[in-house]
Formats: structure tokens, C-alpha cells, sequence
């Protein structure tokens, strides 16, 4: 197992229409207010474009976490400040209404909660790492500091 770092946030959002209402429009205030947590990560990752952003695939999602608070280690990896995951992951929430209706016919309100550094257990396949909520892969070479999230969690958990 490899955990890898990612901000979370809850997700108060609402999408409006602008003028008629149409089907569109309502799909996307349906759409709105099912996000309740927003996710980027905390890693650095090149070409997050060509690779994917699982960030924006948690977002998707919409899974009920098991989640498990307290004094564990510090994230290994979280390179990316937690100001700067708030403006990327409203973006997200955008993205996620904006696949229901186009975001130009509505008024849409985001409120995002205070950042928590969340820890996602993932496989370490050693040249992929894999998710096992979607199966998809990532290729470690795309990852910044893996040698540093390994070499943490080596020496915590093993």
C-alpha cells in the first residue's frame, strides 16, 4: 500500500438557471448539490493533463470514505499548499456542474469548508501506482518526491 496525499474539502454548491428552465439546467442543479467533498492532491505530478488528476476523479466520484482522524505521521509528499488546492478545486466543482449544463446559463455558488490533509491508500505496483476505487494507473515517473512517500511509509509501517 502507498498512501498518497490529497486535499479535501466539503462542498456546499447550487447551480441556478439563468432565465428558462430546461432540462440541461436542472440536470445541473441536481448535479450541484450532490458534491459534498472536493478533492485535489497534495503531490506534485507532471503533466496532470496527460496522466489524469485523480483529484478530479475523487470529486466525481462521490464516495462515502472511511475515514480515521487523530495524530498520524505527517503526509509525505504534500508538496502543494493548501491555498493553492482551494482555487484548483473549485475548478473541480465547476467542471463537475459543468458536464450537466453549460456553465454560462447558470448561477452557480461554490462555498468550500477549511482544508484537511487526507491520506488515500492506493496499490504500489513499483513503476505504476494503482487506484483501487477506479483501476486506473499512474506511472511513478510522473510523480514528484515518490522516493521520499516510499521511503516515509517504509520506515512507519513496516
Amino acid at each position: 500500500m502507498l498512501f498518497l496525499p490529497y486535499w479535501s474539502f466539503s462542498v456546499s454548491a447550487s447551480a441556478a438557471p439563468l432565465g428558462a428552465t430546461d432540462h440541461k439546467s436542472l440536470t445541473a442543479r441536481d448535479r450541484a448539490a450532490k458534491i459534498t467533498r472536493a478533492f485535489v492532491s497534495a503531490y506534485s505530478i507532471y503533466r496532470p493533463t496527460y496522466v489524469g488528476e485523480w483529484g478530479l476523479v475523487y470529486t466525481r466520484l462521490q464516495r462515502d470514505w472511511d475515514t480515521r482522524t487523530g495524530g498520524g505521521p505527517p503526509a509525505p509528499g504534500a508538496t502543494i499548499p493548501s491555498d493553492d488546492a482551494r482555487t484548483i478545486v473549485k475548478h473541480y466543482v465547476l467542471a463537475e456542474i459543468d458536464r450537466a449544463a453549460d456553465l454560462r446559463k447558470l448561477v452557480v455558488e461554490v462555498e468550500l469548508g477549511e482544508p484537511e490533509l487526507w491520506a488515500i491508500p492506493c496499490y504500489d505496483l513499483g513503476s505504476n501506482i494503482s487506484c483501487p476505487w477506479t483501476q486506473s494507473q499512474l506511472p511513478t515517473a510522473m510523480l514528484d518526491d515518490i522516493s521520499e512517500i516510499r521511503k516515509e511509509q517504509e520506515w512507519r509501517y513496516y
